[in-house]
């Protein structure tokens, strides 16, 4: 499968980021930690300008949204999105991952599309001067520290 990464989606998408974003069926199982995320840091919402949709947060302006859809074309689907921000000058943290459920490649295997959008993520912050790591407050563990490293 090939991907596709966007900071911002089509006014098209709204019923499919709402389901992502409110109704994703998979929040329940980190019920706990998502309340946790969502005292300390607002409750997402989607953004609309013009005719470009994002997710950020009302109490945090610098929050940033990442898509992943499932090709280039103008009808990919899309499969996922990661909320982060830059929390200090070395550290980006991402507050929130949701991706569809029960997606498989051609050959019937899970491809892996949270995993993909921190890649991306970690990808993103070695370009930023500074940015030593990328924390992932989202799952089961309460934090996960990535090092930016070497691509």
């Amino acid at each position: 499968m090939e991907f596709s990464f966007r900071s911002s989606i089509p006014g098209r998408y709204v019923q499919d980021l709402e389901q992502l974003v409110f109704f994703n069926e998979r929040q329940r199982d980190v019920r706990s930690r998502l309340v946790e995320l969502l005292e300390q840091y607002g409750v997402p919402q989607i953004v609309r300008e013009q005719d470009n949709l994002s997710v950020g947060l009302a109490q945090r302006q610098d929050a940033q949204s990442l898509f992943l859809l499932s090709d280039e074309t103008e009808d990919a689907d899309l499969l996922g999105f990661a909320l982060y921000l830059r929390d200090s000058p070395e550290t980006i943290t991402v507050i929130h991952v949701a991706v569809l459920d029960q997606l498989t490649n051609e050959d019937g295997e899970d491809p892996l599309l949270a995993i993909r959008l921190l890649q991306r993520i970690r990808k993103l912050a070695r370009r930023l001067r500074g940015v030593k790591w990328v924390r992932v407050l989202y799952g089961e563990a309460s934090e996960t520290r990535l090092p930016i490293g070497l691509p």
